[in-house]
């Protein structure tokens, strides 16, 4: 308060903090994203932002290279991060073409007549492009990189037939198949699968369904998934953010470290959005953070689902008419950033403290209405920072997003694994 007497701090609140905890949503970290950010981190060796791989030099030699993944640094990965890989492709695709009608030594390069061989270019056929053209050099390379993690990608995708997997897990939340559809098709594609994949197709039903499993299933899914115990653990360690995995009346989840919680049997709800679906069939997945942000931003949250930390009725010294809507702790329920980097920010210059605030973009209201800040503990997905983009860029509205981690797949079920287990066998 004696910071808002003196004109440091704006006389009212200027933006709203909604705490969540993981177990605001047990799909998102499972489910296969279809984002070109999502995948890749997913799918390929990142660490630090960096990925690595092998390239064949000019003289036919294999080299280790690597790249940073930065919207500072790579205009096209900020493009195209929050696209489906579908649009990825395509952009790409149409990016080459586009240079190779405007440069004729690309387009001299290309072929016979200038015409592209068939499947588009290949990595060799962009290196002699960089050669030939190198005052265009910094847009090949990063054009190239992008073309080959793409295809990487591809590449795991046909090994894994995540096609398949992504279409099924999809089907399993919203209802559109059940448990016998998924067991027939463990049956007849379970030696082909990746056992982590196989692990999230499990996960995916299970957190949408509760109560379906007891003893006697649990080792039949097993074995028809070809998993071993301590995978099935992992499964069914789903208890400890909430979900009521087994038909155990009274029972609880205890951890290694021991704590114990009964989970919930409320089913998980996700929500179907119109036209997602006739775009592109494995975009039809909306992390429940999407509702949450929407209905927060619309004023609309839960009072009984979000709780407020402040009630509005208490008002301040100021005695301001405009309350604080939001800032709540979820209790019944049960990342790193992302900005929009238009917003503005205007307000008292005169001391350090509002500089630092105005450089966090806290200083004041944006222009579309109050900033809303959302904080995961335990772990933010990139399909929630994908929903954070996507409702900045619809209303205009500042969302930040902030967590204790970015969670990848693989990450999110080694930390299961290593909590114990939830569930006896």
């Amino acid at each position: 308060m004696v910071l808002q007497r003196n004109g440091v701090l704006p006389p009212r609140e200027t933006c709203d903090l909604l705490i969540l905890d993981r177990t605001v949503d047990p799909v998102a970290p499972v489910i296969h994203e279809w984002t070109y950010e999502a995948m890749v981190y997913d799918l390929l060796p990142v660490e630090d932002n960096v990925i690595r791989f092998n390239a064949e030099t000019a003289a036919g030699k294999s080299e280790s290279k690597e790249h940073m993944l930065d919207d500072a640094t790579d205009e096209l990965w900020a493009e195209l991060r929050h696209a489906h890989i579908a649009d990825v492709y395509t952009t790409l695709s149409k990016r080459m073409t586009e240079f190779q009608d405007k440069n004729k030594a690309a387009k001299y390069q290309t072929g016979k007549g200038g015409v592209p061989p068939a499947g588009g270019m290949s990595t060799t056929n962009i290196k002699a492009l960089i050669q030939a053209l190198p005052q265009f050099r910094d847009v090949l390379s990063k054009l190239s990189m992008h073309i080959f993690i793409s295809s990487e990608l591809k590449t795991v995708l046909n090994s894994r037939n995540l096609t398949d997997v992504g279409g099924l897990e999809q089907d399993l939340v919203y209802g559109d198949k059940n448990s016998q559809d998924l067991i027939k098709y463990l049956a007849d594609n379970s030696a082909n699968l990746d056992p982590s994949d196989k692990m999230r197709l499990f996960m995916a039903y299970i957190a949408t369904h509760p109560e379906k499993l007891d003893p006697v299933k649990r080792q039949q899914w097993q074995k028809v998934a070809r998993l071993d115990s301590q995978d099935m653990s992992t499964v069914c360690n789903l208890a400890f953010l909430n979900v009521a995995v087994m038909k155990q009346p009274g029972s609880q989840a205890k951890s290694s470290m021991g704590f114990t919680f009964k989970p919930k049997k409320k089913k998980a709800t996700y929500r179907k959005r119109e036209g997602r679906e006739e775009q592109y069939a494995l975009s039809r997945f909306d992390p429940v953070l999407l509702d949450v942000l929407e209905d927060a931003l619309g004023n609309k949250l839960s009072q009984e689902e979000y709780p407020y930390v402040r009630s509005p009725d208490e008002g301040d010294d100021f005695g301001a008419n405009e309350a604080t809507r939001i800032a709540s702790a979820r209790t019944n329920k049960s990342a790193i950033s992302w900005a929009r980097k238009d917003a503005s920010t205007t307000g008292p210059q005169s001391s350090g403290i509002s500089s630092m605030l105005q450089g966090l973009g806290l200083g004041t209201s944006s222009q579309g209405g109050r900033r809303l800040l959302v904080f995961v503990i335990g772990g933010v997905t990139r399909s929630e920072m994908r929903a954070v983009h996507e409702v900045a860029k619809k209303t205009g509205r500042d969302v930040l997003l902030g967590s204790t981690a970015v969670l990848k797949p693989a990450g999110f079920l080694s930390q299961l694994r290593s909590m114990g287990t939830a569930v006896a066998e």
